[in-house]
C-alpha cells in the first residue's frame, strides 16, 4: 500500500507544508522525513496535518508530539474521517483546529501486547500504566474532563463528532491561552522583583 507523503508548497512568506496522517500509524521509523520537518520547520511556516487514522503504534505519537512542541511553526489540525488513538494524540497538540462535516474521535486507554517472564510483565504494565496516564493527562486535560480522563483510563471508550470535537477545541484553546497570559504575568512579576 503507497503510504501518503508530506507536500510543501513554497510561498515567500513562509512555506504551507501538508501532512498526511491517514492509515493505521505505524512505526516511528516510517516518518522520519515527517519529523524531520515538523521539527525543522520556521517560525513563518504553516504545517497542516490531516488526519483519517485508526490508531497505531503510541511511541510514533510521542515522537511527533516531542517534533511538534520543538517546532517554530504553526501547526493546524484537521480531521478529514475518523481521528482515534494515537492520532488524537497527534492531533490535540496542534496550535489550531479544523473538523471537517464527517469527522469523529475516539479516545481509549492504550492496548499492548506484552510477553517475556512474568516479572518483566508485570513491571513493563506498571510502568506503561503511569507513563500513558500521566501522557494523557498531560494532552487531554482540557479537553476531556478529569472525571474523563478517569474513566478512559479505567478502559470506557469516548465517541465524539465533530461538533463536539469543535467545542472542546475552543475550550483547549481558551484554557491555552488562559495558562499563557498567567505565565506572562507570572514572569512579568519574576522580572520587577
Amino acid at each position: 500500500m503507497a503510504k501518503e507523503r508530506s507536500v510543501i508548497q513554497r510561498y515567500s512568506h513562509g512555506d504551507i507544508i501538508s501532512m498526511y496522517i491517514y492509515g493505521e500509524v505505524t512505526e516511528p521509523r516510517n516518518y522520519i522525513q515527517e519529523l524531520e520537518t515538523i521539527r525543522n520547520a520556521r517560525d513563518t511556516d504553516t504545517i497542516v496535518m490531516y488526519y483519517n487514522t485508526p490508531g497505531g503504534n503510541l511511541d510514533t505519537a510521542v515522537s511527533f508530539i516531542s517534533a511538534m512542541s520543538a517546532s517554530n511553526a504553526n501547526i493546524v489540525g484537521v480531521i478529514d474521517g475518523l481521528c482515534a488513538s494515537a492520532g488524537s494524540l497527534m492531533f490535540l497538540y496542534s496550535d489550531e483546529y479544523e473538523i471537517n462535516k464527517g469527522g469523529h474521535m475516539l479516545i481509549h486507554a492504550y492496548s499492548s501486547w506484552i510477553s517475556g517472564k512474568r516479572n518483566e510483565v508485570l513491571a513493563q504494565v506498571a510502568f506503561s500504566s503511569g507513563l500513558n496516564e500521566n501522557l494523557f493527562k498531560d494532552i487531554y486535560l482540557g479537553f476531556l474532563t478529569e472525571e474523563e480522563i478517569t474513566r478512559v483510563n479505567a478502559g470506557h471508550d469516548i465517541w465524539l463528532a465533530a461538533d463536539e470535537i469543535g467545542k472542546r477545541c475552543i475550550t483547549l484553546l481558551e484554557l491555552r491561552q488562559s495558562s499563557m497570559v498567567d505565565a506572562s504575568s507570572d514572569e512579568i512579576e519574576n522580572n520587577e522583583d
